[in-house]
């Protein structure tokens, strides 16, 4: 349940997000920087379709960017099982195709908030 209402939340942050496109969404990575997903459109042609949204990740060097693009796909109709929850995650992928996915929970509003990967 906490799980679910996190995803809602996460959603409505990112929905609103269309009429601020300054929000962002952080989770610490290995590389001493962060996972970034935002609400902008995805700028990666090929991937548009299945991945809508901007995201990029940075390392400990502020000038390395890697851009990628990433969705959360709807768990709403999921089915339910005795003892087993769904949970959201997050799909990203960056330029090179390589896909990586994260419990959406990790991510915050604030850097200074992270959860590490």
């Amino acid at each position: 349940m906490k799980i679910s209402l996190f995803l809602v939340a996460l959603l409505l942050a990112l929905d609103t997000a269309a009429q601020d496109d300054n929000l962002k969404v952080y989770a610490e990575n290995e590389s001493g920087g962060y996972i970034v997903l935002t609400h902008e459109k995805c700028q990666l042609e090929s991937y548009q379709e299945l991945f809508p949204y901007r995201g990029y990740a940075t390392t400990n060097n502020p000038n390395v960017i890697y851009e990628g693009c990433y969705t959360i796909p709807d768990i709403s109709d999921a089915p339910k099982l005795p003892g087993y929850t769904a949970i959201p995650i997050v799909t990203f992928v960056d330029t090179d195709g390589y896909k990586a996915e994260w419990p959406a929970d990790i991510f915050s509003a604030r850097p200074e908030t992270k959860a590490t990967l």
